[in-house]
């Protein structure tokens, strides 16, 4: 995973994160408390499977996939 840190100067640089030896991590939503299986993101997503979604539903779920990939 890649991220930008700023330092007290003021100064941004990238810094990529490596995580080893974890023994729970999402893929989708890059938690450290749950693995994918379990994700309350997409257990909500697969609980409509069935469903189509409304406009303002896959708005929401895009701008929390935005949000926690920052």
């Amino acid at each position: 995973m890649d991220r930008d840190i700023q330092l007290p100067s003021g100064e941004v640089l990238p810094v990529e994160l490596k995580y080893e030896k974890l023994e729970k991590y999402c893929f989708s939503c890059f938690s450290l408390t749950h693995d994918e299986e379990n994700c309350p993101k997409l257990v909500l997503v697969n609980q409509r499977a069935d469903k189509p979604l409304s406009i303002n539903e896959q708005k929401t779920l895009y701008r929390i996939k935005v949000d926690w990939k920052r």
